[in-house]
């Protein structure tokens, strides 16, 4: 059974260069399942915009 994925490129944030949390890694880390295989369109999830309360 496939792990669902939720995937969105506004998830990274560009921080400083050197800062201790690298937030492209995700984007970089989907790219990676998308080239092996891991994540496909039938486990990958794009959420769409939050609603204001």
């Amino acid at each position: 059974m496939p792990i669902p994925v939720v995937d969105h490129p506004d998830y990274s944030f560009p921080f400083p260069e050197k800062h201790l949390f690298p937030m492209e890694k995700f984007g970089l880390l989907a790219d990676y399942m998308r080239t092996k295989g891991l994540l496909t369109s039938g486990n990958s999830y794009r959420p769409g915009p939050c609603r204001q309360a």
